[in-house]
């Protein structure tokens, strides 16, 4: 049996994914769909984790000081999301930036589409 903490990490993982590959793929008002849908707070906390989760995996891929920019970006957007609370409107603003880090740390470290496809899949 899973505990709620874990299905709430799983869900926001696919979302995460859901979301990186809609905006890959230039349907980003598709993706936005996926963040304007979400009230509650735990579960936009949930889909940013999983935003910079990808993000982090990414920049691992990338050459040192590439990485180290792509680091000092996720510590800033740590204090978008501090700053945000409990308030939907500002996680969700800070969602659509966590996304669009996501996507550009993704296609800096994989700038073939299909092979970046894979690693969302």
């Amino acid at each position: 049996m899973t505990t709620p903490s874990e299905s709430t990490a799983v869900l926001g993982a696919r979302r995460a994914r859901q979301f990186l590959s809609l905006a890959d793929a230039g349907q980003g008002g598709q993706a936005d769909f996926l963040v304007v849908v979400l009230g509650d707070p735990g579960e936009l906390v949930a889909l940013g984790a999983g935003l910079t989760a990808l993000a982090r995996m990414a920049a691992r891929m990338l050459p040192p000081a590439a990485r180290a920019q792509a680091g000092a970006r996720q510590l800033e957007l740590g204090r978008v999301r501090d700053a945000a609370g409990t308030d939907v409107d500002a996680l969700r603003d800070w969602l659509r930036q966590a996304g669009a880090e996501a996507l550009a740390v993704l296609r800096l470290a994989e700038p073939d589409a299909v092979a970046r496809r894979e690693l969302l899949a």
